[in-house]
């Protein structure tokens, strides 16, 4: 976790208004949400799930 928080504090995220109040209403668990964070704000369209996997501290499963 300690990672993600550094990441953060590192790049300013952009985060819609209506996903951050609705996202359980959605059923997003809170990794779910983090990666889709993480994925909206990348500057590309090629997505590394071990990448992924290690700047956000979570396991390549959660991210598949």
């Amino acid at each position: 976790m300690s990672q993600v928080i550094e990441l953060l504090k590192s790049t300013n995220y952009q985060i819609s208004k209506e996903l951050l109040f609705n996202y359980k209403k959605l059923n997003i668990t809170d990794s779910e949400f983090i990666i889709i964070i993480y994925l909206i704000n990348q500057n590309s369209d090629i997505y590394n799930p071990k990448q992924i996997a290690k700047d956000l501290g979570l396991k390549m499963n959660d991210i598949l």
